[in-house]
């Protein structure tokens, strides 16, 4: 299959839907990066509600329309989530009155993005690592884009300018961390928010390339059930789970990394998921089910003697 040359509706309403079952799948990470923000689950929401909005659109104004009406929907969350939203609001404001986004399109599409995220930036903000990142997207296909390459090579470099400057965003934050000796600093790692808005770029990546988005295997592990051996875990958290049967390998992947003895079974009479893992942490298999769907039913039993 060839790369796609050009973006029309239903290929901007793929790229949200690949990019809600991508963003899904990372929650649980993403929340751990900031677990006092729970960044992730604002992020799956925000991609979800999305998708979910812009799916009956049948040209790109409506596309915009409905991602404008669903920014304004969203309650107050992290500021870094409600940044990500900006970049995707501007995306919706380059959809406006045109059939199909070519690759210069789409790359004033990014750069309108980071313009709306500083509209809103106060402060500090400005200088957020998300803010940064979303530029380094912008600029890198701003400028494959004046040289005239087609749109899958615009959006590699899109992709990967924008994970140099995390990358080396974090690279500085750690430095400033040992410097100062202080090991809480959150800039001893990636940024959970820049992470999640280079979730969306992949899916534009995955969606004009005809490849499904990558899940994040630097987070789970592989199809293995089985803990570690010689490990084991004081609880177990059983739930139900409102969502569909797609959503069980997401959810199954998300739990494996935090536990072992994984089981999640899809009942259709009833549109719930059904499942138990053993865990230390509790808060966190619980934050990983909510970045899915909607829970009930928690049972939590403790194995400790």
């Amino acid at each position: 299959m060839e790369p796609l040359r050009r973006l029309r509706v239903e290929d901007v309403i793929e790229v949200w839907c690949a990019a809600e079952v991508s963003m899904r799948a990372h929650a649980p990470g993403l929340n751990g990066l900031a677990p006092s923000e729970v960044i992730g689950g604002h992020l799956a929401t925000l991609v979800e509600r999305v998708a979910a909005a812009t799916r009956p659109a049948t040209n790109l104004t409506a596309v915009s329309d409905s991602i404008e009406r669903t920014l304004a929907s969203l309650g107050d969350g992290p500021r870094s989530a409600r940044l990500v939203g900006q970049f995707l609001g501007g995306i919706g404001d380059l959809c406006r009155n045109c059939d199909e986004l070519d690759a210069t399109r789409l790359a004033m599409a990014f750069e309108a993005g980071v313009e709306r995220m500083h509209s809103i930036a106060t402060g500090r903000d400005a200088d957020a690592v998300v803010v940064i990142v979303a530029a380094a997207v912008a600029e890198a296909a701003l400028n494959s884009a004046d040289s005239g390459r087609p749109m899958a090579e615009v959006l590699i470099e899109a992709a990967d300018g924008g994970l140099d400057a995390l990358e080396a965003q974090a690279t500085n934050d750690a430095r400033a961390a040992e410097a100062t000796a202080d090991d809480s600093m959150p800039g001893s790692g990636v940024d959970p928010a820049a992470a999640g808005l280079l979730v969306v770029v992949d899916a534009f990546v995955a969606v004009v390339h005809g490849d499904d988005p990558e899940l994040p295997s630097w987070e789970f592990e592989p199809d293995d059930d089985e803990s570690p051996a010689g490990e084991s875990f004081r609880y177990e958290v059983s739930l139900n789970l409102d969502a569909n049967e797609e959503a069980a390998a997401v959810l199954a992947a998300a739990w494996r990394s935090l536990g072992g003895d994984v089981v999640v079974v899809h009942d259709p009479s009833e549109s719930l998921l059904h499942g138990s893992v053993a865990t230390d942490d509790i808060g966190a298999v619980i934050e990983a089910a909510v970045a899915i769907g909607r829970p009930s039913r928690i049972v939590v039993g403790d194995h400790r003697p």
